[in-house]
């Protein structure tokens, strides 16, 4: 019952490539908001071969949910910084690296 937000970077070494790309958005479909990181170091994969998250966003927007892609960590600082924490929401980090310390920042920011 609760309002899923779902943050995601694809930068392990299989999800930055297209291996997972007709399953990937299906996964997705559980949250309300999603905002999606575009591919760590993409110019290190060959186009043909890579993670097209254009194409996942455009999916998941025709199923009516709200996705935004990001470059920039601070989009995500900013959004974190102002959600209502009292609300009834889970905010999911999904990534193997430090995810420009947001997961940090949730907590801090989530201290009753």
């Amino acid at each position: 019952r609760k309002k899923i937000i779902a943050m995601f970077e694809p930068r392990s070494w299989s999800l930055r490539r297209n291996f997972f790309q007709e399953q990937l958005a299906d996964s997705f479909l559980a949250a309300d908001t999603i905002f999606f990181k575009d591919v760590f170091q993409k110019e290190r994969i060959p186009k043909d071969q890579r993670l097209n998250v254009d194409s996942i966003c455009r999916q998941l927007r025709e199923s009516g949910r709200d996705i935004s892609i990001f470059d920039d960590f601070q989009v995500l600082r900013d959004y974190v910084t102002e959600l209502n924490y009292s609300e009834d929401q889970v905010v999911v980090i999904l990534s193997n690296g430090s995810f420009g310390d947001i997961p940090g920042l949730v907590k801090r920011l989530n201290i009753d």
